[in-house]
């Protein structure tokens, strides 16, 4: 899950903005205040963590322009678009993996009481490309002071790529390693049962050392091993930091490329459309919604059953494919129809009110996938309520619920205006539903010269809201009902 997010000199955030994120997220506020610098910065770092296997060489910026976001270049996420530098940070956790499994780094640390790190990544990048960058990692389950675990890099950009900058760095974890175990594959492990303070990482460990970006994360590229090194049973120091840091990659690429998009406009199904192959990914505009949703029987039900909650059981969808077996050079067909329970009617999307149109990618993104995929997937939506009476916006928030639920295990993160969503979460807490701090409701604003600015509002148990909400939130309603008195 994605917990953090620091924003600084990104579009409209002039200053160092801290933004705490939730298994259910809610972004307020006004036009042109910051929300979607939120969700477009979350997929700006989606985007540049491409798979390895389809990167032909080490990155040097990040990725402005791509399948999931165009923002064209760094001139135009910059602060009023000047040259100073970009700052994004985002806090995730890292979880320990027993034994090997494929794909996976194998990289286990020293003390078999840590099952979990707290990690931040921070990027700062400028006309150039990436300026610097620096990871923190602690364990989560003990105190860092206790373990003398905690990890702290600090990478900078230098005449032939990164340079670590090992005075202003920590290395309690490689530190602690004291044994290198075999496997029979050839593969090796650092054992945490047998670890005991080896000696002090010192800058000449890294002498020959060279560092490349590679999927947000610094890889080493090369080392030249010291005469000490290439004795037998040596400590091998930079290799046990690129463990480290194929393992940090490993959990930073599986949150961010979890991340789903449902933007502010999404397209309504055509009352017939071509059958193509099954899609992998939902478009931001749902413009292949059908495609996505063939051969999905499971995600078909899921809409099926929500679109039957959302209008109080009057109505179901089911996909209906025609195929051209008689006349091939037409090719396969398909259209999503919403089906009358009463009447036992049928009807195209194109022919009902485009509200149900409008939130089945919803439905679609938070529709159950298998553990695996699940863990690590957050669902990025904008203005869920879009076209939706307010009772149904209501509903809506109980699907949002569900989906956070720690047994789905999925994250929401929503950009909305809706009020009847953030009350119906708010009587969910009362009534144990959901837990106060499973919810980070955020208000973003605009302070002039100063910038927009980003204010956490956080709940208590009974659902009640322990600081104010900015006025400008509250004042055209104000406004309107002094004016009647």
């Amino acid at each position: 899950m994605l917990n953090r997010l620091t924003l600084e000199g990104f579009q409209g955030y002039k200053s160092h903005q801290e933004i705490p994120l939730a298994p259910l997220t809610l972004i307020f506020g006004p036009n042109s205040a910051g929300k979607s610098s939120i969700t477009r910065s979350l997929l700006l770092l989606a985007q540049s963590t491409a798979d390895l296997e389809s990167r032909l060489s080490a990155s040097t910026n990040l990725s402005y322009v791509g399948p999931l976001i165009d923002l064209v270049g760094f001139s135009n996420v910059s602060y009023r678009h000047t040259t100073e530098p970009t700052s994004l940070s985002l806090e995730l956790e890292l979880h320990r993996r027993p034994g090997h499994v494929a794909g996976e780094s194998a990289w286990q640390g020293s003390d078999a009481r840590v099952q979990a790190w707290a990690c931040r990544l921070e990027w700062k990048v400028d006309h150039e490309g990436f300026r610097s960058v620096k990871i923190a990692a602690s364990p989560k389950n003990i105190q860092a002071d206790e373990s003398g675990m905690s990890m702290y890099l600090d990478f900078e950009r230098g005449e032939h790529g990164l340079v670590l900058n090992v005075e202003a760095s920590s290395f309690g974890a490689i530190e602690q390693v004291a044994s290198v175990r075999e496997a029979p594959d050839g593969r090796t492990w650092i054992d945490p049962l047998q670890a005991s303070v080896t000696r002090k990482i010192e800058k000449r460990d890294f002498k020959g050392c060279d560092f490349v970006m590679d999927g947000l994360v610094p890889r080493l590229l090369h080392s030249r091993p010291s005469e000490d090194e290439r004795m037998p049973g040596a400590f091998d120091v930079p290799r046990q930091l690129n463990r480290f840091l194929n393992w940090v990659r490993f959990e930073n690429q599986r949150n961010l490329r979890g991340i789903r998009h449902v933007g502010p406009l999404r397209q309504v199904p055509q009352r017939l459309e071509s059958l193509g192959a099954q899609q992998s990914r939902l478009a931001s505009d749902a413009e292949n919604l059908s495609d996505y949703l063939g051969g999905s029987t499971q995600t078909q039900e899921f809409i099926s059953r929500w679109i039957h909650t959302l209008t109080d059981g009057d109505y179901f969808v089911r996909q209906v494919d025609m195929l051209s077996s008689d006349l091939p050079f037409l090719g396969n067909h398909t259209s999503l129809v919403l089906m009358d329970v009463h009447k036992q009617t049928s009807v195209s999307l194109m022919d009902a009110g485009v509200g149900l149109s409008q939130v089945l990618p919803i439905l679609t993104q938070l529709a159950p996938v298998n553990p695996r995929e699940r863990r690590g997937r957050t669902v990025l939506i904008e203005q869920p309520e879009l076209h939706l009476h307010p009772r149904m916006q209501s509903d809506l928030a109980d699907l949002l619920i569900e989906a956070v639920d720690r047994r789905n295990g999925l994250q929401v993160i929503a950009e909305t205006h809706s009020e009847s969503i953030v009350l119906r979460i708010q009587r969910r807490i009362r009534e144990g539903r959901i837990r106060a701090e499973e919810v980070q409701v955020l208000y973003c604003d605009r302070l002039g010269d100063a910038g927009n600015v980003v204010t956490p509002l956080p709940m208590d148990d009974n659902g009640m809201f322990l600081e104010a909400w900015p006025s400008s939130f509250v004042d055209s309603r104000l406004d309107d009902v002094l004016d009647t008195l």
